[in-house]
């Protein structure tokens, strides 16, 4: 698809034929922008013939450039930026470039995917003449103006994202932490590779030191170059505050794993206690339950009550030996360790709970 918009006199014309694009350009004070969605050869020939584009630029606008560059040419300059988008539904980014050959009298720009930024602003400029009465460098102002605008609104969805994720770190609610922080590191870094050599094209722009860059839209690149590194700089920390959540997730595993494992070793202590003091027992039951002939006190009257009153009489004093020495006394205590009975636990929920 392929439209343009031409102001010449303070009349706006929409829908130039391409024939007249290279003249339309070269009135002085007319503004010409040409906008072209999924180019094909035929149309980057088309711009070669009305204003002799560099061979390699057109090709450029056939393929995916990995990094944002600017390169200045005698009569024209040309912009390779990344549009950025945030799916809130699936949480994918998606990285759309944006071409835009930039001259004293024309603006051109070049996707091979809808941009809603882009198609907003010519509608703008369709409704009114201020945008282009403003020049060409500064509709590419503007456009950047606009995808810087959803780079920072992204920054804040992740804030808000982060900050929802911390809490439930923080309440022990670890289900897919792992996938989430894995996805949130990847998209953050994503935006690092693109906003950052962006940073670099705005900062040439921002100087000024091309002749199609006049000293008012240096300032208001200067002004993009500002609000972009503040994004750059907010993505680092958002980087690092998932760095810290995936810290924070690691040690609340790590404590679940210790818990469990006092635990494990409070009811291995009890059947240890236990076992001792059956086992003694066993050892009496067992003596007295052979079949050998000519045991005496099977004859004794009330044997049985007194064997099992001197069972009663060795388990209690198992007990004050145990108790003595102290083990009974570091069983308790680690029982009472608000550790061992899940200091990890939500208190204002139940035991149990996710």
């Amino acid at each position: 698809m392929i439209r343009s918009l031409l102001l010449d006199g303070g009349k706006l014309t929409d829908g130039v034929d391409p024939k007249d694009w290279k003249s339309a350009s070269l009135r002085p004070g007319a503004v010409l922008w040409v906008d072209v969605e999924a180019p094909k050869r035929k149309t980057t020939k088309m711009l070669k013939d009305a204003f002799g584009f560099d061979d390699i630029s057109l090709q450029d606008t056939l393929t995916f450039s990995l990094l944002p560059k600017f390169d200045a040419f005698t009569d024209y300059g040309f912009i390779v930026i990344h549009a950025l988008a945030y799916d809130e539904a699936s949480g994918a980014i998606t990285s759309r470039e944006l071409d835009m050959f930039l001259g004293r009298g024309f603006i051109v720009t070049v996707h091979a995917d809808p941009i809603a930024a882009v198609d907003k602003v010519f509608k703008e400029a369709q409704r009114a003449d201020a945008v282009l009465a403003r020049g060409a460098a500064l509709v590419a102002h503007i456009l950047m103006d606009r995808l810087i605008d959803l780079a920072y609104s992204m920054v804040s969805s992740f804030d808000d994202d982060i900050e929802q994720m911390e809490e439930r770190i923080s309440t022990g609610q670890l289900d897919g932490i792992v996938e989430w922080t894995l996805r949130v590191r990847r998209q953050l870094l994503l935006m690092k590779k693109s906003i950052g050599p962006q940073r670099d094209v705005l900062n040439e722009l921002a100087r000024g030191d091309s002749p199609l860059i006049s000293r008012d839209a240096a300032i208001h690149f200067r002004d993009d170059y500002d609000r972009l590194a503040r994004v750059y700089d907010q993505v680092d920390t958002n980087r690092e505050l998932v760095a810290a959540a995936a810290e924070g997730y690691r040690s609340m595993v790590s404590l679940r794993v210790a818990e469990v494992t006092l635990r494990m070793n409070a009811v291995i202590e009890r059947l240890t206690l236990l076992a001792t003091v059956l086992g003694v027992l066993t050892v009496v039951v067992g003596i007295y339950g052979t079949n050998f002939a000519g045991v005496w006190e099977y004859t004794v009257p009330g044997f049985l009550y007194a064997l099992l009153a001197f069972m009663l009489v060795l388990t209690y004093f198992l007990w004050w030996f145990f108790r003595k020495k102290g083990w009974l006394q570091q069983l308790e205590q680690a029982e009472r360790q608000d550790f061992a009975r899940g200091a990890l636990d939500d208190p204002k929920r139940p035991r149990g709970a996710p």
